[in-house]
C-alpha cells in the first residue's frame, strides 16, 4: 500500500513554465539547496495513511551540488529602524510580516491572516531558540531585511512546491529563502515543526559545515533539522511520525541514505535519524554540543567524526554513546517516550512485514545455549541490534555475547531489565570484544529483557553485517545466586545530573564491569507483553 501512495518525481521540484518565467531562478548546480522531506499530513482525520499519503521531496541523490561556502550578499541599508522588504520575485497580494520574516503567497490562495501569523510565530520561536540561544548565525542580510517565506503553488510569482511539505533554498541574489505547502500552512499538527525544520536548514548553511561532502552529510543535515523542530516545539507531531523510518531499522548504520529510487519505509530513515542528536542532548550532554557539531565543524569534515570529539570533551566517545543510545532506544527511554512509542505502533501498522525493530524474539526460557542472529539482520557499522525476552520465565537468566569480527570494530552489549515504570541498564561488554563476556542474574519483576548490542566502526562492513552470537537464557532450576560471580554494580551522578558509570574489573570471562544504571520512572506505554 506504501508503494502506491508515493509518486515520487525527483525531476519536477522546480516547474518547467516556472523556470521560463523565472530563467535567474533556475536551480544552479552549485546552488546549496536543502529540501526538507517532512512528509504532508492527511487532509482527513479519518485517514489512517496522514504520514505516508504524500510522496517525499527529492532526495538528496538528486539535488544539485552546494557551494563550498554561503554567498557574500551586498545589499543596500533600508532606512529607518525597521526591517525592509526585499523580493527577487515582484509583488505578492497576500503578506504577513512579523520582526524577522515576511509570509508570502499568490492571489490562488485564499490564505487566512491568522495561519500566517501562527507561521510567522513558529519562525520567531525558531529564531530565538536556534540564534539566540544555540548561537547559530543569522541569515546573511537578515540584520536589515525580512526572511522572505513563500506559499508555493499558491499562484502569480510563488514558486513551485510538489508533494512535500516544504523546502530551503537560495533565490536569484543568492539569499536564503524558505517554501512552504499551501497543507502545511495550515495544518496545526505539522505546521510549526515544518517551519521550525526549513529554518534550522537556513542556519545550517550559514555555518559551511560539512558542505564539500554534501550526499555523505545529507542524513545529519534532516537528522538535525527534526532535532530541532522537536526541541522548538515539543508538542507537534510530524517529527515524532518520521521515527519509524529508523526505528524498523536500527540494524542499517546511523548515516544511512536510501537510494535514490528506493519507495520504502526507508525513504524516511535519515529523518528518524534525530533520534540519536536527542540522545545526546537529552541523556549525555545539552542542545548546545548538537549546535557544536555545525559551528565548529567545517567543509570537509564527517558529523559522525565530529560529534566523536565533541563527546571526547564530554567524557564520553562515539562508541559508548553508541552503545547507551541503542540500550535507550530497547524501550525509547525519552522525555517524549511515550510519543514516540505511540507513532511507531501507529504508523509502523500501515506497512506490515517491515518491522525488523528486534534482531530476535522469544519468550519463557529464551535460547537454547549460543545463537546467531539473522544474517540479513547483522548490524551494520554504526548500527545496532535488540534482542527480545518477553515474558521471561522464573529463574537465573545467563546472558552473554561474543563478538566474531573485531578488526576495526568497538562493539557494545548492554542488558535492559524492563519494569514497564523504568529501566535499568547492566553493561556485558565495551569496546573490541574479545573472549566471551557472560553474567547471570535473577529474574525479578522485570516484564521483559532486551540485550542491545551497537557495532561502531570506520571500516566498511561485510556484505552481510558484522557478525557476533548471543546467550539470553533462563534456567528454570538455578543453582548458586549470581552475586557469587565477582561481578560488582555502581552508579554515580555528575554535578550536570548525566549518569556516569564507575567500571570495576572483577573477572575476565564474566565481565570487565557490572554496572547498573537506574533510569528514572518513565511513564509510557510498553509495547504489549
Amino acid at each position: 500500500m506504501l508503494l502506491t501512495m508515493l509518486r515520487h518525481s525527483p525531476t519536477l521540484w522546480i516547474s518547467p513554465s516556472w523556470q521560463a518565467e523565472h530563467p535567474r531562478a533556475t536551480p544552479n548546480p552549485r546552488l546549496w539547496v536543502a529540501l526538507a522531506s517532512v512528509v504532508l499530513a492527511s487532509a482527513s482525520p479519518c485517514e489512517a495513511l496522514a504520514v505516508f499519503q504524500a510522496p517525499t521531496c527529492p532526495p538528496p541523490h538528486a539535488l544539485p551540488q552546494w557551494e563550498d561556502a554561503p554567498h557574500e550578499h551586498h545589499f543596500s541599508s533600508p532606512r529607518g529602524g525597521e526591517k525592509a522588504e526585499r523580493d527577487a520575485f515582484g509583488a505578492f497580494p497576500g503578506q504577513f510580516a512579523s520582526e524577522n520574516f515576511i509570509i508570502k503567497w499568490g492571489d490562488q490562495l485564499a490564505l487566512d491572516p491568522v495561519d500566517a501569523s501562527v507561521v510567522a510565530a513558529a519562525l520567531e520561536v525558531s529564531w530565538v531558540e536556534f540564534i539566540d540561544v544555540l548561537g547559530f548565525p543569522a541569515p546573511q542580510g537578515s540584520e536589515d531585511w525580512l526572511f522572505n517565506v513563500y506559499i508555493g503553488n499558491s499562484g502569480g510569482n510563488a514558486p513551485p512546491i510538489g508533494d512535500f511539505a516544504g523546502y530551503f533554498t537560495t533565490d536569484p541574489s543568492g539569499v536564503g529563502m524558505i517554501v512552504l505547502a499551501p497543507d502545511a500552512a495550515v495544518d496545526v499538527d505539522i505546521r510549526s515543526q515544518v517551519a521550525a525544520h526549513e529554518f534550522f536548514h537556513a542556519v545550517q548553511y550559514e555555518t559551511g559545515a560539512y558542505l564539500a561532502a554534501p550526499l555523505a552529510a545529507s542524513w545529519y543535515r534532516e537528522a538535525t533539522a527534526d532535532w530541532a523542530a522537536l526541541e522548538a516545539f515539543p508538542d507537534d507531531r510530524i517529527v515524532p511520525r518520521h521515527l519509524v523510518g529508523y526505528a524498523y531499522t536500527p540494524h542499517l548504520g546511523i548515516d544511512y541514505l536510501a537510494p535514490e529510487d528506493d519507495e520504502t519505509i526507508l525513504r524516511y530513515r535519515h529523518y528518524g535519524a534525530f533520534i540519536l542528536p536527542l540522545f545526546v542532548s537529552e541523556h549525555i550532554a545539552d542542545p548546545s554540543l548538537v549546535a557544536q557539531s555545525f559551528l565548529g565543524a567545517g567543509p570537509s569534515d564527517s558529523p559522525l567524526e565530529v560529534l566523536d570529539a565533541l563527546l571526547r570533551e564530554a567524557d564520553s566517545d562515539l562508541a559508548s554513546a553508541f552503545g547507551a543510545f541503542a540500550a535507550h532506544n530497547a524501550t525509547w527511554d525519552y522525555e517524549l517516550g511515550r510519543d514516540f512509542e505511540d507513532a511507531i505502533e501507529e504508523y509502523g501498522a500501515l506497512v506490515p512485514g517491515a518491522d525488523q525493530r528486534f534482531a530476535v524474539q522469544m519468550e519463557g526460557t529464551g535460547t537454547d545455549g549460543w545463537v546467531d542472529p539473522p544474517v540479513s539482520l547483522r548490524p551494520w557499522p554504526n548500527g545496532y541490534n535488540v534482542i527480545r525476552l518477553r515474558r521471561p520465565a522464573q529463574g537465573l537468566l545467563h546472558v552473554g555475547f561474543e563478538a566474531l569480527q573485531e578488526d576495526g570494530v568497538q562493539w557494545w552489549a548492554t542488558l535492559v531489565r524492563d519494569y514497564l515504570d523504568h529501566a535499568e541498564y547492566v553493561p556485558i561488554t565495551q569496546g573490541t570484544g574479545g573472549s566471551p563476556a557472560e553474567i547471570s542474574l535473577m529474574v525479578a519483576e522485570e516484564s521483559a529483557f532486551y540485550l542491545a548490542i551497537s557495532a561502531t566502526s570506520q571500516v566498511q562492513a561485510p556484505d552481510l553485517g558484522l557478525p557476533y552470537r548471543f546467550r539470553l537464557e533462563v534456567a528454570t532450576d538455578p543453582e548458586p545466586d549470581p552475586l557469587s560471580c565477582g561481578c560488582t554494580a555502581s552508579l554515580t551522578r555528575s554535578s550536570t545530573g548525566k549518569d556516569q558509570h564507575r567500571v570495576e574489573h572483577n573477572s575476565r570471562t564474566a565481565i570487565a564491569a557490572l554496572v547498573v544504571v537506574l533510569i528514572g520512572a518513565l511513564r509510557r506505554r510498553s509495547y504489549p507483553r
